[in-house]
């Protein structure tokens, strides 16, 4: 391994980048092997109780081998990118990715030309301050690239990019970021970035409409047997109720967001479903606990005798309930179930004769607790 190390001064040209990097990458490889292997020696001395082994000679090589791994790989790393980057997909580009990429490398190509220099390398510090040199070329691009790949553009943002700029754009599958900087739109950063804020405003408006439609996906009714009644009741809608609350507070949220415009209509359909859904559930829960309480009292035939209107309204009730139970089990998603206003006016009409009913069973207990 010194070996190769003192071999790879040689290097010492722009064209030979790629050989170089081949044979840094194959050199670090090794010298990973070796430590792993200093290592696990170690280990087993410690293990027998021996005297531990100082590898000085493998810490010294790595050390003396850095500098130039990370000049050529880093060399090889940035021309294969920045090309990739400059004559690629424009649509393809991951933006943060390369503005994180473009630090890193120059940070480290910094680094290695300032050890050649004060080293009197000259042939490695020449390449390392070509390197450079093409690092803060690019740099000053990255801004206007960051706007332009803003999660969230789309044909209306790239039309009012090329009536506010004057240049026309509308990136396709062969455009590149080539063809980008040749519009010189980073004269007007100021204009692109405003409009690339509202894409995103927008996308995130979007992807929290999509997150929430995709989590209804999986909410689904429990309708659990009620003794021997031949019908059931609903169960476990705690966290229904829970993904209810935290929806409605994000949608009126983003009702009054200045950048809803695009989704002002489908923020506005998904408002109105589910706020019908937390009505439903809400009056469901209610009908239910009147109706568990009152079925085993007028499954008497006694009280039906005594309360002749009050059983007949019941009766009423009971029929709707096993109704909608039935059709529950039918179709559990809750979502398809409860965005339902007439299941809505059903419960409501079930509650109001539920309150009639209990008023008149009250009522005849009184009257009995008098006598």
């Amino acid at each position: 391994l010194e070996k190769s190390v003192d071999d790879f001064t040689l290097f010492g040209d722009l064209s030979q980048v790629a050989d170089a990097s081949d044979e840094a990458t194959a050199i670090g490889d090794a010298m990973a092997e070796a430590e792993a292997k200093a290592t696990l020696f170690n280990d087993r001395e410690d293990l027998f109780n021996s005297e531990v082994t100082e590898y000085e000679q493998l810490s010294r090589v790595k050390k003396n081998f850095e500098p130039y791994k990370n000049l050529w790989v880093t060399a090889a790393e940035w021309l294969d990118k920045s090309a990739e980057w400059l004559n690629g997909s424009f649509l393809m580009l991951d933006a943060e990715k390369v503005e994180e990429d473009v630090t890193a490398m120059g940070l480290t190509i910094v680094k290695t030309a300032k050890f050649f220099a004060s080293n009197g390398l000259d042939k490695q510090a020449h390449v390392a301050e070509q390197i450079k040199e093409q690092v803060a070329a690019f740099k000053p691009h990255v801004p206007i690239m960051t706007a332009l790949r803003t999660k969230g553009m789309a044909t209306r943002h790239w039309e009012r990019i090329s009536t506010d700029t004057g240049k026309r754009i509308m990136p396709d599958d062969a455009f590149t970021l080539t063809d980008a900087l040749e519009l010189d739109l980073g004269a007007q950063l100021e204009t692109v970035e405003k409009i690339a804020e509202s894409a995103a405003k927008e996308y995130t408006i979007e992807m929290t409409l999509d997150k929430m439609l995709e989590e209804w996906k999986g909410m689904f009714l429990i309708i659990q047997d009620y003794r021997d009644s031949g019908t059931g009741v609903v169960k476990g809608v705690d966290e229904i109720m829970a993904v209810l609350d935290e929806h409605v507070t994000l949608t009126q949220a983003m009702q009054f967001s200045a950048f809803k415009g695009p989704f002002e209509e489908r923020i506005e359909d998904w408002n109105r479903k589910i706020l019908t859904i937390s009505d439903v559930l809400e009056q469901w829960l209610a009908v239910q606990r009147g109706w568990l309480y009152l079925e085993p009292i007028f499954a008497s035939a006694d009280i039906k005798k005594q309360l002749p209107n009050e059983a007949k309204k019941f009766a009423t009730v009971d029929k709707n309930w096993k109704q909608t139970i039935s059709a529950a089990k039918n179709d559990l998603l809750a979502m398809n179930f409860c965005d339902n206003l007439k299941l809505l006016e059903r419960f409501n009409e079930s509650a109001a004769l539920l309150d009639e009913v209990a008023k008149g069973l009250s009522d005849y207990l009184e009257s009995k607790r008098g006598v």
